[in-house]
């Protein structure tokens, strides 16, 4: 049997992103990161739209909502202004039920990208309890949903919202163009055709999105 991938599918991506104050030491790195995602996407040619929604304890707004990746532009360094804390939990239920609720095309996919470089500490609405649930629901439809951490542990915190370890990335801001290049793969691989119970970050990605911090010795590992 030949595993040679020959589809392409419609893939609809909600990129949950944080605006808390912590990422204000890094707005150039993020937004550069974010550029990079859509330029590669762009350039493998996949088929889908992006949604972008940030938060902080002040709100959660949607600044990008359905676009389709072809008609993205470049963001530029105004489109962050950190402020407040993390409401980590609230964002991402929010982002999920609106992500499950409406269909850009029939039958695509759907990828979430959660970016984060805190630990929850403002959300009133969800608990780790039921964000854990619907993740859990949500993978088990087909849904590939990644977590992306800096700044804190990235793998202990996904675990307990229901993210496994081969789909968190534990990144360094420095590094965090390296860190969505390597999402970009895992998304275009799943645009491709690939089951998201195969994709993983690969050690050397994981390397790649840890070379710049100087913290070496956790090198991005769960351990």
């Amino acid at each position: 049997m030949s595993n040679k991938i020959i589809q392409k599918d419609f893939v609809n991506i909600r990129i949950v992103l944080d605006r808390s104050g912590s990422i204000g030491s890094a707005i150039k790195e993020t937004i550069d990161s974010i550029n990079t995602f859509l330029k590669d996407q762009q350039n493998e040619t996949v088929t889908g739209s992006i949604t972008i929604s940030t938060f902080d304890s002040g709100s959660i707004e949607t600044p990008i909502r359905n676009t389709l990746i072809e008609d993205m532009k470049s963001l530029d360094y105004n489109f962050l202004n950190p402020r407040g804390a993390t409401p980590l939990l609230d964002a991402i239920g929010l982002a999920i039920n609106e992500h499950g609720s409406k269909n850009v095309e029939q039958n695509e996919k759907k990828t979430l990208v959660i970016v984060t470089d805190g630990l929850e500490n403002a959300s009133t609405e969800y608990t780790n309890k039921a964000i854990k649930q619907l993740i859990e629901n949500k993978t088990n439809e087909g849904w590939l949903i990644i977590y992306l951490g800096a700044d804190h542990d990235a793998f202990d915190q996904s675990k307990n919202i229901g993210i496994e370890y081969d789909k968190t990335l534990h990144y360094s801001k420095r590094d965090s163009n390296d860190a969505m290049r390597a999402t970009s793969r895992k998304v275009r691989d799943y645009s491709k055709g690939t089951d998201p119970r195969h994709i993983k970050y690969e050690e050397f990605e994981r390397k790649e999105s840890f070379k710049n911090n100087p913290d070496q010795e956790k090198n991005g590992d769960r351990e």
